[in-house]
């Protein structure tokens, strides 16, 4: 019949007719009617009774990559193509929808495809709008016995932007002359400075970029790039924050540092 899934392994469990048990289907779902069909010769018999059954709610237990490109300048974000994993997605793709629910809109999954327990969508935002919020996948139509969908307040289904990177100028109170440009004095000068600062922040040394080196003193220009993998890392501004604070504490890592501890001022350029 359409719109039904039949019980397998039916049994009848006595003999009086009143108790039967099934294996229900594989299928999605908020509530499905139980149908009995009775035949017996050119008899037959149709009821329905008033229990329903509910399959399991969608669940999202995790979206890669959850930290995305935003936009640059006045364009909209780049596209984004996330898998989503998790549990009671079902079997049929038309019974997948998907939508990413932002502080302000909400931006459609599209090229939605079910394969097992992963969903494949792409996010198209326009201009102006972010890729910051949360993606509710709904599980279920009104051909299926309703939908269902995935909690938004869920932290696994949550995607952030790529935070921008922040630039800082420390000054060495070091001779410039010590280390020309190209020389092996100035690799192991800018390859220790590099050390020093990822101790500081306590991120890896390439998320910081020694960007140039002038005189005055020694005054270097570098940048803490964000981490393009890692939703939950510390944000560049808040690294160069950090280490701004450390140049005041003599004890800090910056301080005693191999090159950093001859700092004698950081300042701000873009946080």
């Amino acid at each position: 019949f359409p719109r039904t899934r039949k019980c397998l392994q039916l049994l009848n469990l006595d003999q009086a007719g009143t108790r039967l048990q099934c294996e229900s289907p594989p299928w999605v779902g908020l509530s499905h009617s139980f149908i009995t069909y009775y035949q017996s010769g050119m008899f037959q018999r149709f009821a329905q009774g008033t229990a329903t059954l509910k399959f399991s709610a969608p669940r999202i237990t995790l979206i890669q990559p959850n930290i995305v490109q935003g936009a640059t300048g006045n364009n909209a974000p780049p596209p984004a193509t996330i898998t989503i994993f998790g549990e009671n997605f079902g079997i049929n793709q038309s019974d997948v929808s998907g939508v990413f629910r932002t502080a302000s809109a909400n931006i459609p999954c599209t090229n939605l495809k079910l394969n097992g327990a992963r969903v494949i969508c792409t996010l198209v935002a326009k201009r102006g709008q972010s890729l910051i919020g949360t993606v509710v996948l709904t599980v279920g139509t009104a051909w299926s016995g309703g939908g269902q969908t995935t909690k938004a307040s869920n932290p696994a289904a949550a995607i952030v932007e790529v935070p921008p990177p922040a630039e800082v100028a420390i000054t060495i109170a070091q001779d410039i002359t010590a280390i020309p440009p190209g020389s092996p004095e100035r690799t192991t000068f800018v390859n220790s400075f590099t050390n020093d600062v990822a101790k500081a922040a306590g991120v890896p040394q390439s998320r910081i970029n020694v960007t140039s080196i002038t005189a005055g003193s020694v005054i270097v220009n570098f940048v803490i790039l964000p981490d393009p993998n890692n939703a939950a890392a510390p944000p560049p501004a808040d690294l160069a924050n950090s280490i701004i604070s450390q140049a005041a504490d003599p004890t800090s890592a910056l301080l005693t540092g191999s090159v950093t501890s001859l700092t004698t001022a950081v300042t701000p350029i873009s946080i």
